[in-house]
């Protein structure tokens, strides 16, 4: 059963000889440290080791050999046994335990920002109260100030209207001097008239009289 298995591997071998792999990845398994030598064979130099958990690039397959390239940057052979495509569990947790140090942040990043946002929208609600009061409060002034416009409109027609017999009560009143000022220099006029026809009608008596003296007194008469 070893012999053909061996016949088999060897067949595979000379089929495809020293057929690079396609820059394919591998791990190296837990809790080992393998030596990467200058050739493939256990007597071969050591150029450098590669650890547990290491993820190396292998660059070609031979039986029980691969040819790879350390994460360190060095080329060598190591036996294939030492690899696997599975990552090892340490790995694995390692890698879980920095998601969920990542998720972490990210959760504790997004409760600072739900925190700010809250913070934020509260401010923004208080700003919201502030301008639904002031608004509240620019209504009610506007309607005093159409009721007061209402009122002044009217109290305006009210002293329109007074001021309108003011003039017209003024007017009349001037119309009334007028005629009363004719009237008095009317009455001066006349009383002037009245006396002077009364001096010149007292002149003409006195003359008359004066005359009626100064005439020869004739005998058997007397005034």
């Amino acid at each position: 059963m070893r012999k053909s298995g061996l016949v088999l591997l060897l067949a595979l071998t000379l089929l495809l000889p020293f057929q690079p792999a396609q820059a394919k990845g591998l791990y190296i398994r837990d809790w080992i440290g393998v030596p990467v030598r200058v050739a493939p064979g256990d007597g071969a130099r050591e150029i450098g080791q590669a650890s547990s958990n290491d993820l190396v690039e292998v660059l070609q397959v031979k039986p029980e050999w691969a040819l790879v390239r350390t994460p360190a940057g060095r080329v060598g052979w190591l036996r294939t046994r030492y690899l696997t495509d599975k990552m090892p569990k340490s790995l694995l947790i390692e890698q879980l335990g920095l998601k969920v140090n990542q998720q972490t942040d990210l959760i504790n990043r997004l409760n600072e920002d739900n925190k700010q946002l809250q913070k934020e929208n509260r401010e923004q609600k208080y700003q919201i109260s502030v301008l639904t009061h002031g608004v509240d409060k620019a209504k009610r002034e506007v309607e005093n100030i159409k009721s007061a416009s209402s009122t002044y409109l009217e109290l305006k027609a009210q002293h329109d209207k007074l001021k309108e017999g003011a003039a017209e009560r003024d007017q009349r009143l001037r119309q009334l001097e007028d005629e009363n000022r004719s009237l008095k220099t009317s009455q001066r006029v006349q009383f002037v008239l009245l006396g002077g026809m009364l001096v010149v009608f007292g002149f003409v008596i006195g003359v008359m009289l004066q005359s009626l003296r100064l005439r020869p007194k004739k005998p058997g008469f007397r005034l």
